[in-house]
């Protein structure tokens, strides 16, 4: 399953969204020793995300950052074996991984603004089948999620 943000914009020919989860915290995290604003000058921060990179530099242009591969926990190893300072991460998948031990530092919505559809979880089914509407539950198909991407995408053009 895939967050909305890393979906094409144009579905695959013959299927379509049908339900979103209920959309989960969307600001990110930081994995390391410290917090972002007590990091020291130099400091390499791993993130793959232009986006977020961009911010980093923009609000904290005496850091620096890289791109880091790996899922959440060769990420979180790389910090460990000090290949990299700290790294960012999604705090929705961090939550979802049910990783309550791991020490993070919350970063503002306003030093790191969301992608669009970030951490929205959509269910696409082809459009040929019969609604799949009447087979999920009221707590599956959030209507207001449903609104998010619209005006999220119209936002952001």
């Amino acid at each position: 399953m895939h967050s909305l943000k890393d979906l094409p914009v144009n579905p695959a020919p013959g299927t379509r969204i049908a339900a979103y989860l209920p959309r989960a915290v969307t600001h990110d995290t930081l994995i390391g020793p410290m917090p972002l604003e007590a990091l020291p000058e130099g400091a390499l921060i791993g993130t793959s995300s232009r986006r977020r990179a961009y911010q980093i530099a923009l609000h904290y242009p005496h850091l620096r950052t890289e791109p880091i591969r790996g899922n959440v926990e060769t990420r979180m190893g790389k910090v460990d074996a000090g290949l990299f300072d700290a790294t960012l991460l999604a705090e929705a998948g961090l939550t979802r991984l049910d990783m309550k031990d791991v020490t993070r530092y919350p970063i503002s919505e306003e030093i790191i603004v969301p992608a669009p559809g970030q951490t929205l979880l959509p269910s696409r089914r082809e459009t040929k089948m019969v609604s799949c509407r009447p087979y999920f539950s009221r707590s599956m198909t959030q209507r207001p999620s449903e609104r998010l991407p619209l005006s999220e995408a119209s936002s952001s053009a």
